[in-house]
């Protein structure tokens, strides 16, 4: 039961982390609340390495480890504090990287199949 717990505050932890870091996104306008359409062309401009950086990385990614890490601090299971790092810095990263790249997929205008190459000459 008090891994439990400890598993649901590690959940809140990060959930307060994307809630600040989406209050903040939005104070430095570089993802705009509001409809879908304008906010997919704004990420579009950011380009796919801002935004695997800026929604992956320190979005996803950095909630993720922030998950991990309070779970292992709360029930003592931490290695001290540089593993813990490297843990936190390692899971950010990856699983920041994963979420990035999956989602860019949603952003980025589809490839059309069969190609339009145009009328022939």
């Amino acid at each position: 039961m008090r891994e439990i717990a400890f598993v649901i505050v590690g959940i809140v932890v990060g959930l307060g982390w994307l809630a600040v870091w989406r209050c903040m996104l939005h104070l430095f306008s570089v993802v705009p609340f509001g409809e879908w359409r304008r906010r997919r062309e704004h990420l579009k401009r950011l380009g796919k390495s801002k935004y695997v950086l800026v929604v992956g990385i320190l979005g996803s990614g950095f909630a993720f480890a922030l998950v991990m890490i309070t779970d292992d601090f709360m029930s003592h299971r931490s290695a001290g504090s540089v593993s813990e790092l490297a843990k936190f810095v390692f899971l950010a990263c990856f699983f920041g990287l994963f979420m990035g790249l999956w989602n860019w997929q949603s952003v980025r205008d589809q490839i059309p199949f069969p190609p339009d190459y145009g009328p022939t000459k």
